[in-house]
């Protein structure tokens, strides 16, 4: 991997958060979603999001967010068709997932942990109506003005190898950032 390729990286990493993330021991534990409960048969996801979520622009999330940013993926050649899944909008702040397929896995346990850890690549962050209507393919350029996080920091300058980060005033959990900004090389 490149220096570029490892900050894009990180700088995705701390821009976008999805229903869940990794925490520093790689466990997965949750991010926007509060909590999530699994079927006993394991082939439902439930998700509950958090209160007052928001974009850095103030926009709530809602789960129809997630539901576009789930379907668009799930349809593209780079990941799964609609066999392998049903996802629906419960209301805003419900999230359900229904696996449809073992995707190549033997227990249907494997799959939904398979899950959890895809929600919480910052490719699944949930996209906001207005910006994913005009980018049908969800590619963000690094452009500063036109990027709604959903993580603990705004992407304040981006160019020839480095980043600069602010905090995020409309983050869930902002006040537990305790680095106001930081610069990446």
């Amino acid at each position: 991997m490149t220096i570029k390729g490892k900050i894009d990286t990180e700088v995705n990493r701390l821009l976008f958060e999805g229903l869940t993330k990794e925490n520093e021991k790689g466990k997965i534990v949750a991010g926007l979603a509060q909590r999530w409960e699994i079927s006993q048969d394991y082939k439902k996801i439930t998700f509950y999001l958090r209160d007052n979520l928001k974009y850095s622009n103030g926009i709530p999330i809602t789960s129809e967010d997630f539901l576009r940013t789930i379907s668009k993926w799930k349809n593209s050649k780079s990941f799964y068709e609609d066999k392998y899944l049903i996802i629906k909008a419960v209301n805003d702040k419900i999230l359900e997932v229904e696996l449809k397929d073992k995707i190549n896995m033997e227990k249907w346990e494997d799959v939904s942990k398979f899950y959890l850890k895809e929600f919480a690549k910052p490719v699944n962050a949930p996209k906001n109506k207005e910006i994913s209507d005009k980018d049908k393919y969800f590619v963000y350029n690094m452009d500063s003005k036109k990027i709604l996080s959903t993580g603990p920091y705004i992407l304040k300058e981006y160019g020839n190898e480095r980043a600069i980060l602010t905090k995020n005033p409309n983050y869930w959990n902002k006040n537990n950032i305790r680095t106001e900004s930081m610069r990446l090389w």
